[in-house]
């Protein structure tokens, strides 16, 4: 909301900005991670993996293909799907100040305070064969189940500055602001646990 002082006799020297934010969110992800153990190999060994080896040869006999590219050949693959879940909920005040000295010249003041907590509520690692010769697709299980998390950050972040009219359509002015950037939970993992993003907090 965005006003003016309420009576007459300030109106014209102090001008007020206030307001709340609330929110109560869920987020959601799940990402299906296919790898093919043959075409990692291929790709790291590629000296060896030759078209013309032997090795390949003996790779065809049993099912397998030496091609590296993983939508091109009939190597079984691993598939790993990765999910998390985070709610968030957020509670912020802000309000700022314009105090009007002169017709030309205005200071500034105002803040923001917040409180805001991220709940990694699930995060998981599934595994499933796909192309297994003779039976197909296995059936997907869990292989990883990582533990809940929550934090909770707290901010305040103030702004100050100088206004000065130079003339009807130029104004100079000076401003000191922070921000802040809250923190998060990265929750799609494979090889190791959810690591916590930690918040930035800029000034300029």
């Amino acid at each position: 909301h965005t006003g003016e002082w309420p009576h007459p006799s300030m109106q014209e020297w102090l001008q007020w900005t206030a307001g709340a934010y609330y929110e109560d969110s869920v987020k959601t992800g799940r990402y299906p991670v296919t790898l093919d153990g043959i075409a990692i190999a291929v790709g790291g060994f590629d000296t060896f993996f030759q078209n013309n080896n032997p090795a390949c040869e003996l790779l065809t006999t049993i099912g397998l293909d030496c091609n590296d590219n993983p939508a091109q050949n009939n190597n079984t693959l691993v598939q790993l799907p990765v999910a998390s879940g985070i709610d968030t909920s957020h509670y912020s005040i802000y309000g700022q100040l314009t105090f009007s000295v002169t017709d030309q010249l205005a200071f500034v003041a105002g803040a923001r305070a917040a409180t805001e907590e991220r709940d990694l509520t699930y995060s998981y690692v599934n595994f499933k064969l796909l192309n297994v010769p003779g039976i197909g697709d296995t059936e997907e299980v869990r292989a990883i189940n990582y533990r809940p998390e929550t934090h909770k950050w707290d901010s305040f972040t103030p702004n100050a500055g100088v206004n000065y009219k130079v003339t009807e359509d130029i104004l100079v002015y000076y401003k000191y602001a922070e921000a802040f950037k809250s923190g998060n939970y990265n929750g799609l993992n494979i090889n190791k646990p959810p690591s916590r993003v930690e918040p930035e907090l800029a000034s300029s």
